[in-house]
């Protein structure tokens, strides 16, 4: 119930084949051993790893998770979508150099803001004319 998208940096991961979530502190005592705010990289897998911390969810949790994905990569096909697109040559140099780019321009374009939108208005570097 204290998990959400905001607080769930570097808290909720998938290893040997089960979700763990690394819990906030709970007694002052597990303050050193729990971030209270949101762990690196390698202070949460290290917690992981960690056998004498209990970061694996509930089998609960763990069996409804199982039972959406079981279905998959059998349902990719159904999931998917496709479309043309129209982009101009810088764009298409570099989502061919750097095909993980896209990730990062659809969430831009997901969490735009008025500022981005007015720097887009410019065009500056992709004017489609």
């Amino acid at each position: 119930k204290w998990l959400s998208p905001t607080n769930a940096t570097n808290r909720v991961f998938i290893y040997e084949g089960k979700l763990h979530i690394i819990p906030l502190p709970s007694t002052p005592a597990e303050i050193p051993i729990l971030p209270t705010t949101s762990p690196t990289l390698e202070q949460a897998l290290s917690i992981i790893r960690d056998e004498k911390i209990q970061t694996i969810a509930s089998n609960q949790t763990n069996l409804c998770i199982s039972k959406r994905i079981k279905s998959f990569p059998n349902e990719f096909p159904n999931c998917s979508h496709r479309c043309v697109c129209y982009l101009p040559n810088p764009v298409i140099f570099i989502i061919r150099k750097w095909p993980e780019s896209i990730s990062y321009a659809i969430h831009a374009f997901y969490y735009r803001d008025v500022q981005a939108m007015k720097a887009c208005q410019q065009m500056k570097f992709l004017n489609p004319k």
